[in-house]
């Protein structure tokens, strides 16, 4: 358990300096121009902001530990169907195909049921941000459009998810009239 702890706080700290390779707008430990990618500020001081504070990346985690858990649904439901369909595990086809789809749908359950939360965790992030000057205008137009993009991949999975439950569902009913 410690060790999730350390390495959660290990990857918020490199998320906190850059974002996909791309530095994150005002942080002082993103700059390649000063040496060993430090700041001439105060040591610490970058902390007490709010753009880089937990009431950011909490909210994110929680997300994407919701989204984890989502994915790993998903693939025990394929796992799961797939075994049947290889004969693996001995099933009637309708039985594995109704477990496998339950799964996909509890799966688009947690992913549905952690954006809204996650879209008013941000929202109120990027407006405590905007209306107590805590971030500058690009980092409030960044949290946005990061909550936009988070979002409309959340909402993606859940497209995929039902698109392949579909799938599995349209398979089983042709295998069983054959």
């Amino acid at each position: 358990m410690i060790q999730m702890l350390i390495v959660t706080q290990l990857i918020f700290y490199a998320y906190s300096i850059t974002t996909m390779g791309a530095p994150i707008l005002g942080h002082p430990d993103a700059s390649v121009s000063s040496s060993n990618f430090r700041s001439n500020q105060q040591p610490g001081t970058w902390r007490n902001q709010l753009y880089f504070s937990e009431e950011l990346y909490a909210p994110e985690a929680l997300f994407s530990a919701w989204l984890n858990l989502s994915f790993f649904s998903v693939t025990t439901a394929l796992l799961f169907y797939h075994m049947t369909q290889a004969k693996s595990i001995e099933a009637d086809p309708r039985i594995a195909a109704f477990l496998a789809i339950s799964l996909m749908l509890i799966s688009c359950g947690y992913v549905y049921y952690s954006v809204g939360p996650y879209i008013e965790r941000m929202d109120y992030v990027a407006n405590r941000c905007k209306v107590l000057k805590e971030c500058s205008d690009r980092q409030v137009d960044s949290i946005i459009s990061h909550k936009r993009i988070y979002q409309m991949l959340g909402y993606g999975t859940i497209a995929i998810e039902t698109f392949i439950a579909i799938l599995i569902l349209y398979k089983t009913r042709r295998l069983v009239r054959l």
